[in-house]
């Protein structure tokens, strides 16, 4: 047993040194995040800030009750017609393991889950949009 574990060990010791805990290039978790107002602030390890209203984070929810869900044929069902979320107000965040938020709003909704590429999307069309 001794002898077989001196030749895993060069092995087991190669992959350690060789581990990346962000293989498919995803997004890292923000170093800070808080609710601002009506905005969900974002403070990214490479010093960019993100600020992203809270009716725009609501209207564009990633779950199944807002979106609708795909099925094996691409054919969504579900979702929601609604569209003004202008008076819904963020209340609170939960973080879901390192790699999203479940926000609360104001209006009930708390099923959507928001990956840091979803809300690094957001954030990018949501300056666009104010811009425009």
């Amino acid at each position: 047993m001794v002898r077989n574990l001196r030749i895993l060990l060069p092995q087991a010791t190669a992959w350690i040194l060789s581990y990346n805990p962000n293989p498919l290039g995803h997004l890292q978790a923000p170093k800070e995040i808080a609710v601002v107002g009506k905005y969900l602030a974002l403070a990214w390890e490479s010093g960019e800030e993100c600020f992203i209203e809270g009716s725009y984070l609501r209207l564009h929810s990633p779950s199944a009750e807002q979106a609708g869900e795909k099925d094996i044929f691409g054919r969504i069902s579900g979702g929601s017609a609604e569209s003004d979320f202008s008076k819904v107000r963020i209340l609170d965040f939960v973080r879901i393991g390192n790699y999203a938020l479940r926000l609360r709003f104001s209006d009930g909704h708390n099923t959507g889950i928001y990956s840091w590429e979803i809300l690094k999307s957001l954030a990018d069309s949501f300056e666009s949009e104010k811009r425009a």
